[in-house]
């Protein structure tokens, strides 16, 4: 604990000194002044801890001194040392938040117990002001952590209806005006970076770090993580630059030519429309993710979505509803049911059901059912295949349920289907 003793009588100053110093405390003087004037750029230089100062001194009083020194630092404790007849007086100094006052003449024990008081207060504040920062760091952690969550559930589709999307925005102080999406995905070449662990944590931190230094540059972005060597930039305009899109493209490519002239790394960017509701990252995500399969399989280093020549009739789902398709596709031959595809794909049945509605637009059953009719319609095409061999091969067990399905669907009978085809 630091101190400066400020008084204009040596006698006093000299007589606390050495009390001070005799004790075997973690307490060091490290001045002693005349007068406040002296002491005025003395403490603002040392910032002590504690000032013991008289309150009767010429040009400045203690209590002027007090006030200067509230306002160098508030955290500095001011101890008065006052006479009988100046008590009265001294009260003034309490809406400067004196930390104590000592009687003159002062007992060294007097002086030695509110140090030791200033030193607890010192500790205790010192601890409270550790644990509010720890609370705080903690706090942001968990909220950096709670708005990327946010942000992927939105990108993925995963949010359920319920949730207030601009709300959660507000709370977690997203606030994108105009926005896009970068899909990252990088293979390292580089013999120097083995396969240890270690070196793929580093080279994957290299990566995102100067891919993050580069984008900066135009603009506020969020960089979320999705594996090692993939990962999710959302790029916003918020410098308002004029053909902000061609200059996102731009330093794309310079992140792609650096990486690979300085570090061997082979890196993929797929991107997408420019948007402005925070509603339509969903689509600027599957977007980004479209483009980067086409510029992986093209072995093309950026393509963004509106360049490319897309099929209208190509549908872009999120991750689960493509997952989940894709089970479908490989198992509609079987008695499958919703469940089994949503414990397949990780999600709750009710909330699959719902998405798969919103993206596909149509059910679950309707998609399987039109699947089993589509693929039923070439297996009809064998005349070899009886009916009922038909309706096993593409999911269903009995034949005149089939014969009943298929007719729903497309207005005739299998057999007459058939027979369509044959003539």
């Amino acid at each position: 604990m630091k101190i400066i003793l400020v008084d204009d009588e040596s006698i006093v100053l000299q007589g606390i000194s050495t009390v001070i110093k005799r004790l075997d405390r973690d307490w060091s003087i490290v001045a002693e002044c005349n007068s406040g004037e002296d002491a005025l750029p003395v403490i603002e230089k040392l910032c002590p801890d504690v000032v013991i100062t008289d309150i009767r001194m010429y040009n400045i009083s203690g209590i002027e001194l007090a006030e200067k020194i509230r306002k160098i630092n508030q955290d500095i404790l001011v101890i008065l040392l006052t006479g009988y007849s100046e008590f009265d007086y001294a009260q003034k100094a309490i809406k400067l938040n004196i930390f104590d006052y000592l009687l003159k003449p002062t007992r060294y024990n007097d002086i030695i117990e509110s140090l030791t008081r200033a030193e607890t207060h010192l500790r205790e504040r010192r601890e409270k002001q550790n644990f509010q920062n720890d609370l705080i760091k903690k706090l942001g952690e968990n909220k950096t952590a709670l708005r990327e969550k946010f942000l992927r559930d939105v990108m993925n589709g995963l949010l359920p209806v319920s949730v207030d999307v601009l709300q959660k925005c507000s709370e977690y102080e997203i606030d994108f005006k105009t926005f896009m999406v970068l899909n990252v995905n990088y293979e390292s070449q580089n013999k120097n970076f083995g396969s240890d662990y270690e070196d793929v944590v580093l080279m994957d931190f290299i990566v995102k770090n100067i891919f993050s230094e580069i984008i900066n540059e135009a603009g506020h972005y969020i960089l979320l993580t999705e594996s090692i060597q993939n990962f999710t930039v959302i790029s916003e305009n918020s410098f308002l630059k004029d053909s902000w899109q061609d200059y996102v493209r731009d330093l794309s490519i310079r992140a792609v030519n650096m990486l690979w002239e300085k570090f061997e790394v082979k890196i993929h960017i797929g991107a997408s429309e420019v948007k402005t509701e925070i509603e339509e990252l969903f689509d600027c995500y599957n977007q980004a993710n479209y483009a980067l399969d086409k510029a992986v399989n093209n072995n093309e280093p950026v393509l963004y979505f509106q360049d490319l020549k897309y099929d209208v009739n190509q549908n872009v789902y999120s991750k689960s509803i493509a997952e989940a398709i894709e089970y479908i596709d490989k198992n509609y031959q079987e008695d499958i049911s919703l469940k089994e595809v949503a414990e397949a794909v990780y999600l709750n049945v009710w909330y699959l059901s719902d998405l798969f509605s919103r993206e596909v637009g149509m059910t679950f059953s309707q998609y399987i059912r039109d699947k089993r009719i589509a693929r039923s319609k070439e297996l009809l095409k064998d005349k070899s295949l009886k009916l009922y061999e038909v309706a096993y091969q593409v999911g269903i067990k009995e034949q005149g349920y089939f014969s009943s399905l298929f007719k729903k669907v497309t207005g005739v009978t299998p057999k007459s289907y058939r027979d369509q085809l044959e003539n």
